[in-house]
C-alpha cells in the first residue's frame, strides 16, 4: 500500500475515526469511534501516573497582567520562544508557565505545611502551540491536546534524579503499551540549553518517512521556577530557597503515531488493550437464540472485563466486514441451531473464522486476542528493524535520511562535532545520542567513540 498523507486522510474518515481536511488550518474532529480510541490510550497513560502517586490539576491559558514582567525573564532565557503574543495568553507548547504560577501560590506560606516534597501533578488539556510548519495533520492547528506532568523538587539533585520516573513512564506507555516502533536518545544539549538542562526523547517511525516526538522528559532544573520567583520557605528557619524541577509528557502526536503504524490495506488494525471495542457481538432482529442463553454470554463478558458491543442486523457479514476495516479485534455471530434450539457461535478474528461452543469460549477468545496483537506486534518490530539504518559516512547518512528512513552512525556527542554533523546534512536533523556497548569510528572526525546520533527527517 502506498502510504501517503492523502491516502491516511481518507483511512481515518472510512475507518470511522476521524474526518480531517476542512478549512481550519487542517484541522481534524474525531467521530464517535475515533474519541473513544483516544480516550482508551490517555486512559492507559493516566492511570500509570496515578500509580506513580501523580495528582490532576486544571490550569487555563490566562495569565495575570502582573506576571507578565516575570515571564518575559523566561521569555528571555528560551530565547523568546515563550514570548508574549496576547496580555492575555502566552502562546507556547504546554501550560508551563500557568503551572508555575500555580505552584509559587501553592507553595506560599499558609498553603505550604499541607504538601509534601516532591510536588507531583499532571494537566490533560488543550493549549496553544506556536504554528508549525509541517504536513503531519495533528500539528497544523494552533490548539493541541497534551498530557503534561510536572515534578517539583527541594533540590536540583532531586529533581534530576527524578528524571528517571518520567522516562519509565514513557517508555512504558509508548514501547510497553502502544509498542510503537521508537528510538530513545538524549538530545544535544547544545540544541536545547536554553529550555532544558537535559532532554530525554522518545521519537516514533512512521511510514510517512518522518520520525514524530512522541514523549519528552526534561529536567528544567531552575529555568522557570527562577525567572517566577517560586520559592519554598523552610518552615524551621523562614528562609526562602528556590524550587527545582522537571516536566515529561506526551500530545496528540502519541495518537497520531499509533493510528499511522495501525493502518494496512485492509483497514485498521488496534492492539486488544487499545480497541474501545474488543468484541462486536451481533445477531438477528428479532434474535434467533434463547434469551437466557444471549444474557449468560453478556455476563461472561462482563465478568472477564472485556470490552464488548452488540447489535441486532439483517445483514451480519456486511458488519464483520466494517469491523475488520475498524480494527475490532473480534466479530461473534450468534445464532439458533433450528433444530436443536440452542445457541450457536460463530467467531470471526484475525481473517480467520470458525465455530465454536459456549463452554470453552473464554479460551477461544483470550486465543483470538492473542493472534491478533502477536500480528501487529511483528509489523510493529519490522518497522522498527527496516526503520533504522547504520552508516559508516555522511554520504550514506544523508541517502537514508533522504528516503525517509532513521540514520544510525558513530558521533563523537560534542559541541563542534553536532555543529559540523548539522552543516553536512541535505535534510533532517539530529534527534540524539545513545551510549554503545562497543565503539567504533565517529563520521565526522574518525576518532573512536561509543556515542550514536540518529538522524532523521523529524515532524
Amino acid at each position: 500500500m502506498e502510504y501517503t498523507l492523502d491516502r491516511f486522510k481518507e483511512l481515518l474518515e472510512k475507518t470511522e475515526v476521524a474526518i480531517m481536511g476542512y478549512p481550519v488550518k487542517g484541522s481534524l474532529t474525531y467521530l464517535p469511534y475515533g474519541f473513544s480510541i483516544r480516550q482508551r490510550l490517555y486512559d492507559l497513560g493516566i492511570s500509570l501516573l496515578h500509580n506513580l502517586g501523580f495528582k490532576q490539576i486544571i490550569l487555563s491559558d490566562y495569565i495575570d497582567l502582573k506576571d507578565l514582567l516575570q515571564l518575559d525573564k523566561v521569555s528571555k532565557i528560551s530565547n523568546k520562544y515563550y514570548s508574549i503574543n496576547d496580555c492575555n495568553f502566552v502562546m507556547v507548547a504546554g501550560h508551563e508557565i500557568p503551572f508555575y504560577v500555580f505552584i509559587r501560590h501553592l507553595l506560599h506560606n499558609k498553603y505550604q505545611k499541607k504538601y509534601n516534597f516532591p510536588l507531583k501533578y499532571f494537566i490533560f488539556d488543550s493549549v496553544y502551540r506556536k504554528p508549525k510548519n509541517t504536513k503531519f495533520p495533528f500539528n497544523l492547528g494552533e490548539r493541541k491536546s497534551f498530557l503534561e506532568c510536572y515534578t517539583v523538587h527541594k533540590t536540583s539533585l532531586e529533581a534530576c534524579e527524578s528524571i528517571a520516573e518520567g522516562v519509565f513512564w514513557n517508555k512504558r506507555f509508548l514501547q510497553d503499551i502502544l509498542h510503537l516502533p521508537s528510538i530513545e536518545v538524549e538530545r544535544p544539549l547544545i540544541t536545547n540549553s536554553k529550555f532544558s538542562r537535559k532532554t530525554i526523547c522518545i521519537d516514533s517511525i512512521t511510514p510517512l518517512g518522518q520520525t514524530v516526538i512522541s514523549g519528552m522528559t526534561y529536567f528544567h532544573d531552575d529555568i522557570f521556577t527562577k525567572a517566577l520567583n517560586v520559592k519554598y520557605r523552610n518552615p524551621a528557619n523562614f528562609q526562602e530557597t528556590p524550587v527545582y524541577s522537571t516536566h515529561f509528557g506526551v500530545s496528540e502526536n502519541i495518537f497520531f503515531s499509533y493510528l499511522l503504524n495501525s493502518f494496512d490495506k485492509n483497514g485498521l488494525k488496534l492492539l486488544s488493550t487499545i480497541a474501545p471495542i474488543q468484541i462486536s457481538v451481533l445477531y438477528s432482529h428479532p434474535i434467533e437464540t434463547t434469551k437466557k442463553s444471549f444474557k449468560d454470554l453478556l455476563r461472561l463478558l462482563d465478568s472477564k472485563g472485556i470490552r464488548y458491543a452488540h447489535e441486532a442486523t439483517d445483514d451480519m457479514y456486511k458488519v464483520v466486514k466494517t469491523n475488520n476495516l475498524k480494527g475490532i479485534p473480534i466479530t461473534l455471530i450468534i445464532k439458533k441451531n433450528a433444530i436443536e434450539n440452542i445457541m450457536c457461535i460463530r467467531i470471526f478474528y484475525n481473517g480467520k473464522q470458525e465455530n465454536v461452543n459456549y463452554e470453552n469460549i473464554i479460551e477461544i477468545i483470550e486465543k483470538a486476542f492473542a493472534e491478533n496483537d502477536k500480528s501487529i506486534l511483528e509489523k510493529f518490530k519490522c518497522c522498527e528493524i527496516n526503520g533504522i539504518l547504520d552508516c559508516i559516512n555522511i554520504r550514506e547518512v544523508n541517502s537514508v535520511v533522504g528516503n525517509g528512513k532513521v540514520a544510525k552512525a558513530f558521533c563523537c556527542n560534542d559541541d563542534k562535532t553536532i555543529l559540523h554533523l548539522e552543516s553536512l546534512l541535505n535534510s533532517g536533523e539530529i534527534l540524539g545520542f545513545k551510549e554503545n556497548n562497543i565503539c567504533g569510528r565517529c563520521i565526522i572526525n574518525n576518532t573512536v567513540t561509543n556515542t550514536i546520533a540518529f538522524i532523521s527527517k523529524r515532524s
